[in-house]
């Protein structure tokens, strides 16, 4: 599912809030959405890192959610490049596997956050809900 793309400052919802949400995992970017649904953000899929970065550029959002391991450039590749397009968008970080290294590099690259994909939903709702205060 990919939400309607907005270019920024039109349109009704130009004050709302975007979040990219870059897994090539199709049920983890569902999950996302669905814990997401009942804030007022504007959702947008990315499945590879190169999509991710066309919209960050695109739409320069509020957050990035940035799987490490996608096809072709992986998480840690993207984050400086992200960090660089967009400075005031926060990046976090998600992984099936979070090691203090893997925290330690994502937070030297620029990321705001780095956890476990698991753990991460109700992260996702709590940094969503303080877009939309």
């Amino acid at each position: 599912m990919q939400a309607v793309l907005r270019v920024p400052g039109s349109g009704p919802g130009a004050a709302r809030p975007r979040v990219v949400l870059c897994d090539d995992e199709a049920a983890i970017r569902t999950l996302y959405r669905r814990a997401l649904r009942s804030y007022d953000v504007d959702l947008v899929d990315a499945a590879d890192g190169e999509r991710c970065l066309e919209l960050v550029a695109l739409l320069e959002p509020a957050l990035v959610v940035l799987d490490l391991t996608l096809p072709g450039r992986g998480g840690f590749d993207l984050l400086p490049t992200i960090c660089e397009l967009s400075p005031a968008t926060r990046v976090v970080v998600v992984s099936g596997l979070v090691t203090v290294s893997v925290v330690h590099e994502a937070l030297a690259l620029g990321a705001t956050a780095c956890v476990g994909k698991v753990q991460f939903v109700p992260q996702l709702r709590a940094m969503v809900r303080d877009l939309v205060r």
